[in-house]
């Protein structure tokens, strides 16, 4: 009965201090500038930078080993700001990198392995290392509410995905989605609502 008990206590610990650990990541961000709700959940692993451009409202949850991004670019006015709403996950290894605007809406969710950018390296063919040259954008990203983006998939560039959308595993999103779609094995199908 007593190795029961101790089982019990150490459960209790642990997810006591899970919690708690939690808790603490969102008010150390908070602290350094991000807005970011009390009902959010940040997993361990992540890196963020530009975290006074993050902006989380109400219960979102970003899973572990999560890398944002947000960085001012020297030809944009607009700062970078992601903005994620209420009711939304992001699974882990998210991977974020953003010069111009990125906002998702509510009821989001978004796989394990996902990568977003509105940005690319300079391809100058000059004796500049790519990797040394500046970051261009492409403008911002709008993602709409009850949006559900599959395993591995990518979102480069400027555009729009509508409500309601479906976006398959392994897909790469470069157009806009209209509302009510599925994207998957490169093929956007309009879903009826109607039935």
């Amino acid at each position: 009965m007593r190795f029961i008990l101790v089982i019990i206590l150490k459960k209790l610990v642990f997810n006591a201090f899970y919690y708690i650990a939690r808790y603490l990541r969102v008010i150390y961000l908070s602290m350094q500038g991000a807005r970011i709700s009390f009902g959010s959940k940040i997993d361990p692993g992540y890196r963020f930078s530009g975290v006074e451009y993050i902006s989380l409202s109400g219960e979102v949850r970003i899973g572990p080993s999560a890398d944002i991004f947000l960085i001012k670019s020297f030809n944009r006015i607009e700062q970078p700001i992601l903005s994620i709403l209420n009711n939304s996950y992001i699974g882990r290894n998210f991977h974020l990198v953003a010069t111009a605007p990125i906002s998702f809406g509510e009821n989001l969710l978004v796989a394990n392995n996902v990568f977003i950018s509105n940005c690319r390296h300079g391809i100058d063919l000059n004796n500049t290392p790519f990797k040394d040259q500046l970051l261009m954008d492409y403008g911002p990203i709008i993602i709409g509410s009850n949006v559900w983006i599959g395993e591995g998939a990518s979102i480069i560039g400027s555009l729009n995905i509508g409500n309601n959308v479906v976006i398959g595993n392994g897909e790469c999103v470069l157009l806009d989605l209209p509302d009510n779609s599925i994207f998957k094995n490169g093929v956007v199908k309009i879903r009826d609502l109607d039935i």
